[in-house]
């Protein structure tokens, strides 16, 4: 599997979070862009996560 990284849009996941997201079967893969000030709320993950 290939994946660019530059190919993909960035979703605002949570205000002031944008960001490029790769799953796989076990671990998925976040590439941030964090606007300052951005508060992330209490969450949890089924797969290991790569930030």
């Amino acid at each position: 599997m290939k994946i660019k990284l530059a190919e993909i849009v960035p979703k605002e996941i949570m205000p002031g979070y944008h960001g490029k997201l790769i799953h796989t079967q076990n671990m998925s893969l976040a590439f941030w862009e964090v606007e300052a000030g951005a508060k992330v709320p209490e969450h949890a993950h089924m797969n290991e996560q790569v930030m």
